[in-house]
């Protein structure tokens, strides 16, 4: 089931980093602003995909740097460039946004705490469990605390929930 989560995961960060390549053709302000934030978010996704996936070496100074830039990129930081009448329909935000503000709202903090949960498990690269820990998924670290692999899965189902409500589909 891990394994199935973290091919999904992998996917949607591709889908990140390649569905907006042209999208902020034609945008300006802040809708262009926020689509380059976004855009950051999916550039720190997809290393540390390629780490918890042994892509690239897991390397967990690197995954914490990058678990913060995204900590710092949600929450009020997020949602102050969705100011009231900011719609550009040549974005990838939805109206919805607007018209479900609290839940925008509560998702961006959302994300801001699973990146500081992946922050936290750093240290626990995924893979199998020290002998005699319990099953935790940590390949080092804390045996108790949740896994970088896990905690990843966390983070992309909650950028999901956001994009699954707020941002338009790819056409691709």
């Amino acid at each position: 089931m891990k394994r199935m989560f973290l091919g999904v995961l992998a996917l949607a960060a591709g889908g990140l980093a390649l569905g907006g390549a042209d999208a902020d053709e034609g945008l300006s302000g802040v809708a262009k602003e926020r689509h380059e934030l976004m855009e950051g978010l999916a550039g720190a996704i997809k290393p540390m995909a390629d780490m918890v996936r042994s892509i690239q070496p897991y390397d967990a100074d690197r995954m914490r740097e990058l678990a913060k830039k995204i900590a710092g990129s949600g929450g009020e930081t997020m949602t102050s460039l969705f100011p009231e009448g900011s719609y550009d329909p040549a974005g990838e935000a939805l109206p919805a946004i607007w018209e479900d503000w609290d839940r925008f709202v509560m998702l961006a903090g959302k994300m801001v705490d699973a990146a500081n949960a992946m922050a936290a498990a750093a240290d626990n690269p995924p893979g199998p469990p020290s002998a005699g820990a319990p099953d935790s998924g940590a390949g080092g670290g804390d045996p108790q605390a949740m896994d970088a692999g896990m905690a990843l899965i966390q983070l992309g189902m909650s950028c999901g929930a956001c994009h699954d409500d707020f941002r338009k589909e790819d056409d691709h």
